[in-house]
């Protein structure tokens, strides 16, 4: 199976800006291998966040609430250097 077929089993209708989204922006590829399973499940969160009326942090699955980030993250890079 393609990604695309794989991600389409999550969100039927989608796209492929959001079949690239979802494999560069919302797995750990190409640092981590990617396998079907992983790719599955960020598109399925992907896709309960959206329409939950939610976003999801840009660096983590967590549900953003400072702009982009989740309180978590916002914190972290907020954070003074060692």
């Amino acid at each position: 199976m393609s990604p695309k077929e794989i991600i389409q089993n999550a969100i039927p209708d989608v796209t492929d800006e959001v079949c690239e989204y979802i494999v560069w922006g919302r797995t750990p590829y190409p640092c981590v291998g990617l396998t079907a399973k992983a790719l599955y499940k960020a598109a399925s969160r992907l896709k309960r966040a959206i329409d939950n009326g939610n976003r999801l942090c840009d660096f983590c699955d967590r549900i953003a609430t400072h702009g982009g980030v989740c309180k978590k993250c916002d914190d972290a890079l907020k954070r003074p250097e060692p």
